[in-house]
């Protein structure tokens, strides 16, 4: 194991422009039982995966960090269509493996020097989430390393919950672990599902008859360390084409999603996205060759490795004639391998925004909201809100389809990077109100943790709290996120 108590500044920053301060050392372990001995000391640990979080999830105030980057383990069953994988594979070498054997993994998130481990930590959408879902609806068991039991492998249908509570005893591997201390007392649980929007990662998924691997993932390392996960992909497919249509305001632009998220059948969208004219200004400044006529939306259409490679196309057509759009104003680039045009630019935004955050010195300021459907409208006008009263550049832009936009402050100074965290916070009680998520999709980590109020009652919140002392009672691990 390499251990490093200096220079190591590459350990201690995520996208939020956040840094580790006081850290005593940086481990990098080569393995499960390096790990457990760590965890054994009793102190702070902070896990660090790919450094892409933008919620201080990975940032330590104390303590020490691990780095699951040596945990590079890949194994693809090409028939099974199923996959191990080490925490540290990045997406962009599982997404090169997996193509070598016409396999691809729907779920990865937009950043692809992200981990794997790391998407299951944070419970990761990415832009195809509008069909595919979350990497939970895709992992058969979890290798982690959980304090006082050593590494367990959590299989899928191992571990059920009754109602809304789990045994206080632990399967694994046909053998029955307890927590240290607590005996065979029972694991309370809430739901923080039933209400909420569907795409949701604001604190622990917690549901009625739910499986212990879902406890886990999103549980952005406070229960465990992930060290390895066993998946399924599916076969890739003959393309994926993108549509990036250009609309005069946003009123034709959100009715124009409206329609789109109507289409069923065999070539529905697999993710719809909306970036506002101020992001196409931004992208434009940062040298991409967008244009800057109204906001924009991206839509990609999959067409199965059996059908026909014309079929998107064909029917994407229909769908923009329908919508009185003209050809002119519609861009169109395959997004397969995620290295076009279209997609280069879905990818550069968000890089352009913490570009700009981190050249002026400051923090990460923005939403991660998302509401159920039909109180779209209530969530625009909260973002419209948000907008006329601050007065600071932003930016609007993310997955139009799951009602999951981002609004990004760009503030150039502490003054307004203040100000635009309490317009936050306001919007936030906002969307609890509406029973919708104050993070969607990137977690709460250090950031965020205290909107939890905002959407769930104190007997969740006192839930979340017991489930983390039963699974680190001495408080060791990712302290100050989610709890």
């Amino acid at each position: 194991m390499k251990i490093l108590t200096e220079n190591f500044e590459n350990y201690m920053g995520d996208e939020s422009n956040t840094k580790s301060a006081g850290i005593e050392a940086v481990y990098i372990p080569d393995s499960d039982s390096e790990i457990f001995e760590l965890l054994k000391k009793n102190t702070p640990l902070t896990v660090y995966a790919g450094g892409t979080g933008i919620v201080a999830g990975g940032i330590a105030e104390e303590g020490s960090v691990i780095s699951v980057e040596n945990f590079k383990f890949l194994h693809i069953d090409q028939d099974l269509q199923e996959v191990s994988a080490g925490a540290g594979v990045t997406l962009s070498e599982l997404t090169t493996a997996l193509s070598g054997n016409n396999l691809w993994y729907p779920a990865d998130s937009t950043e692809q020097s992200a981990t794997i481990g790391g998407n299951a930590a944070t419970c990761a959408w990415g832009t195809r989430s509008y069909k595919y879902g979350s990497i939970r609806n895709y992992i058969n068991a979890v290798h982690v390393i959980i304090p006082g039991l050593g590494k367990l492998r959590l299989a899928r249908g191992e571990n059920k919950a009754e109602n809304l509570r789990f045994p206080g005893e632990i399967k694994s591997g046909g053998k029955t672990y307890c927590f240290p201390g607590a005996g065979k007392t029972a694991i309370n649980l809430a739901d923080t599902v039933s209400e909420f929007p569907k795409k949701n990662s604001a604190g622990y998924y917690m549901k009625k008859e739910m499986d212990l691997v879902d406890l886990i993932i999103g549980s952005e390392g406070t229960l465990g360390i992930i060290t390895l996960l066993e998946f399924n992909v599916l076969k890739k497919p003959c393309d994926i084409t993108a549509f990036m249509s250009f609309f005069r305001n946003e009123n034709e632009a959100f009715a124009f999603v409206k329609k789109v998220k109507s289409l069923k059948g065999d070539f529905s969208p697999c993710s719809v996205e909306f970036m506002d004219l101020e992001s196409l200004k931004l992208l434009k400044n940062h040298s991409f060759n967008v244009r800057e006529t109204g906001p924009a939306v991206f839509l990609e259409i999959e067409t199965p490795a059996s059908g026909n490679p014309d079929g998107a196309v064909d029917f994407a057509a229909d769908v923009f004639r329908a919508s009185g759009i003209r050809e002119e104003d519609v861009v169109v680039s395959s997004t397969k391998e995620k290295r076009d045009y279209i997609y280069s630019i879905r990818e550069g935004l968000p890089r352009a925004v913490n570009s700009q955050i981190r050249l002026a010195g400051q923090k990460k300021a923005a939403t991660d909201f998302s509401v159920n459907d039909g109180e779209e409208g209530e969530l625009l006008e909260i973002y419209m809100k948000m907008r006329s009263s601050s007065g600071i550049k932003t930016v609007l832009f993310g997955h139009a389809g799951d009602n999951n936009l981002h609004l990004n402050f760009i503030p150039k100074s502490a003054q307004e990077y203040a100000k635009a965290r309490e317009i936050c916070e306001t919007a936030a009680r906002e969307v609890g109100a509406l029973k919708g998520s104050i993070a969607a999709e990137h977690g709460v980590g250090k950031m965020k943790k205290h909107m939890l109020k905002y959407m769930y009652k104190e007997d969740t919140l006192s839930a979340m709290r017991e489930i983390k002392h039963k699974f680190d009672p001495e408080i060791i691990l990712n302290r100050g996120s989610v709890i």
